[in-house]
């Protein structure tokens, strides 16, 4: 009977995300799939398991993110990976080709954000490129609005990584970052096909293309029964747009509102940042409910420019306490972000703030990937999430793994 309340679950989930997408005739990718979850990785591991699984790397490879400097600590390791791999392709005269997808600021985000044109990857090009090697850059040019912003390898067509960080400037050993890796066919293929369409349109700059092709993908909505080896896994992820008026639902949106609507006794989240007024109202809803709500945030967490695209994650609190019912606020439990060592609060551009994107739902439902739960993640921005249905007992080690020590050391704020 609880397996079966389980499933229901994610079989809601997944339901709503595609009846959404069918009914709006927007692009929203959700593709319900089997998984094995490899692990779940924080702070350096990120990484270093990025590294190793792209190291493995047979035919081909594709890689999305926002931001990438390969004199940083991330870059360098992945720099690295691929030197084995092109060792590996021209020893064994075997072609090889790895695809990055990065995201490059236009004039307006260059204002807001400083330029990110210093990635080091073309003279990694020259460097590595031979007969059989073959490594492949494109960039997606984006205004204020509307960026590239998922952090996604895919390898072979069988290793899916998704993590909320980029290997830039050394950032990813101050920012508390979280990643998971898994193993799934179906998946990868999904990921592959969907880099593809804006691989092409990135290289031809159509943004109507781009949507128009993502629409014709095949929406598969049966999730086939668990079995002992994999989990029931949901990839998400929605098209970009630049229009500060127009804006698409997140199918990850959909995905944890749904998750926290239907939650029953407790909810783990942390984002970098949080003005989503969907999200703050389903929150409140939970703790309105009695579900016990754990939350960890930084409190100064990109304060100045989250004025301008929603509100600071303080003055998001706010909205969502003053929706609380009085005797009901005891179930919402945040903690801020602090250093560990000093236990100060983590500053706006200081060492450990959380920048990870977790959610986990009665012990059960699994929500990660690139999506901070802002107006930028919810509305404007390419991401890509995973929702996975877990067993207690995976859930409860993931949790935690990447909560617990992290909410413990934070400072008391409700």
């Amino acid at each position: 009977m609880q397996r079966k309340t389980m499933q229901s679950k994610i079989d809601d989930v997944a339901t709503s995300v595609l009846t959404s997408a069918k009914a709006n005739n927007k692009y929203l990718h959700a593709v319900p799939g089997k998984a094995r979850i490899i692990g779940v990785f924080k702070e350096i591991e990120v990484f270093q398991e990025a590294a190793r699984l792209l190291a493995t790397t047979q035919t081909h490879a594709e890689i999305r993110f926002y931001k990438f400097t390969i004199s940083s600590y991330a870059g360098s390791q992945i720099a690295m990976s691929l030197q084995q791999v092109k060792h590996y392709a021209d020893e064994e005269k075997k072609p090889i080709t790895i695809r990055i997808l990065l995201n490059r600021r236009g004039k307006i985000a260059a204002l807001f954000y400083g330029s990110n044109k210093g990635t080091g990857l073309e003279t990694l090009q020259k460097q590595l490129n031979s007969e059989f090697f073959h490594l492949e850059v494109a960039y997606h040019t984006t205004s204020a609005f509307g960026s590239y912003h998922a952090k996604v390898i895919s390898i072979d067509d069988r290793y899916l990584f998704i993590c909320g960080g980029d290997p830039d400037s050394g950032l990813e050993l101050k920012l508390y970052e979280t990643a998971l890796s898994l193993e799934s066919h179906e998946l990868c293929t999904a990921s592959r096909r969907e880099f593809d369409v804006l691989w092409k349109s990135t290289l031809v700059d159509s943004e109507s293309r781009v949507k128009d092709a993502l629409q014709q993908e095949e929406l598969e909505s049966t999730i086939q029964q668990i079995n002992t080896d994999h989990v029931d896994v949901l990839y998400v992820s929605s098209q970009a747009t630049e229009s500060p008026i127009s804006s698409e639902r997140s199918p990850f949106k959909i995905a944890i509102i749904q998750g926290i609507f239907r939650a029953q006794s407790i909810i783990y989240l942390m984002t970098p940042n949080l003005n989503d007024s969907d999200v703050i109202a389903a929150l409140a809803n939970a703790i309105n409910r009695g579900v016990q709500v754990y939350m960890m945030m930084g409190k100064f967490m990109n304060e100045k420019k989250e004025k301008l695209w929603g509100g600071t994650n303080s003055s998001s609190i706010e909205k969502l306490v003053a929706k609380l019912l009085p005797d009901k606020r005891r179930f919402l439990h945040l903690r801020w972000a602090t250093q560990l060592e000093t236990c100060q609060l983590s500053e706006e551009y200081g060492p450990c703030r959380v920048h990870a994107k977790f959610c986990c739902i009665d012990n059960e439902l699994l929500l990660m990937g690139s999506s901070p739960l802002d107006n930028q993640g919810m509305k404007h921005s390419h991401e890509v999430d995973i929702v996975a249905l877990l067993s207690s007992d995976q859930a409860k080690n993931i949790v935690k793994h990447i909560f617990e020590e992290r909410y413990l050391h934070g400072r008391v704020s409700f």
